[in-house]
């Protein structure tokens, strides 16, 4: 399918940098943004896709690939420790140490004559499983308003996998979320909903909401307003999330003759925090394909 095969051409582009530019620090959204091009995505869609498929975020992959090269390098026995340390561009050696312990189970100096489990190259040539097929209701909405506090999530994507749940944790701790639904009087525990929205290269929002309540006065920095347009609401039957954003990009949006549009994506979370959320929902905004 052109998906994949874009996607894949998005996967040759980084690893043919990472072999090109090994000592380069690829902590900045340079690479990610070229993969992007390639696969025809946004920076921040890419990276979203990314990770929810392949289950790590770029960034993330790119350094275990680096480690895995070293690796090799390492067991050929030409190239000293801090040569190869070094050449993937690391500063010193203990931290290049640190981080190949940590990824190999074993110190750079004693990886010669065991056997190490390389960080795979991935190719997607998979479809996801039948069996993995989630309800999809398509559905046009009116403009509406969310209700909420709000959270500047830097470094991408990347940065939520960190940031996002300090964020929730926080806002709990401080009495934030109890707050936001006596507001809406609703019981104190009630899962909240979450928006994502105001993607720039370097970071997005993050919103804890909920439909915001008529004949309130709310300060404008605490209101969302959602433009009207056409959702792709995706049910689940929990709080468990991610393998449905991986059905999203993995399946969904290739088969389904739509693509992603601008706005912002929400999380809907029903129930009880105390009890584990019984049911979920994707909404995420979406056009018919050009």
């Amino acid at each position: 399918m052109e998906w994949q095969e874009r996607f894949n051409e998005s996967i040759e582009y980084i690893e043919s940098y990472i072999e090109k530019h090994p000592d380069e620090n690829m902590s900045n959204n340079s690479v990610t943004e070229g993969a992007a091009r390639i696969a025809g995505n946004s920076c921040y869609d890419y990276q979203r896709m990314f990770s929810n498929i392949v289950g790590v975020p770029p960034g993330e992959y790119i350094r275990c690939r680096r480690l895995t090269l070293a690796a090799m390098e390492l067991q050929g026995g030409i190239l000293r420790v801090t040569d190869v340390a070094l050449k993937y561009g690391y500063e010193s050696l203990e931290a290049f140490s640190r981080a190949f312990k940590l990824l190999h189970g074993v110190s750079p100096s004693g990886v010669n004559g065991i056997k190490i489990q390389p960080y795979p190259r991935i190719s997607v040539q998979w479809r996801v499983k039948e069996e993995a097929n989630y309800d999809c209701l398509i559905m046009e909405k009116e403009a509406f308003e969310m209700f909420g506090v709000s959270g500047l999530i830097c470094k991408g994507v990347e940065g939520a996998f960190s940031d996002v749940p300090s964020f929730w944790t926080a806002c709990a701790e401080d009495g934030t979320l109890d707050h936001l639904n006596e507001l809406l009087g609703r019981p104190r525990n009630a899962c909240l909903h979450a928006a994502v929205y105001g993607n720039t290269q370097d970071s997005f929002r993050y919103m804890i909401c909920m439909h915001a309540p008529e004949l309130k006065d709310i300060p404008d920095e605490n209101l969302l307003s959602v433009p009207a347009g056409t959702w792709a609401i995706f049910k689940v039957q929990s709080d468990d999330v991610m393998p449905v954003w991986r059905y999203i990009y993995g399946q969904w949006f290739p088969d389904s003759g739509y693509e992603h549009a601008p706005g912002p994506g929400f999380e809907m979370y029903y129930g009880y925090a105390s009890h584990g959320c019984a049911l979920a929902e994707i909404w995420v905004p979406i056009c018919r394909k050009q």
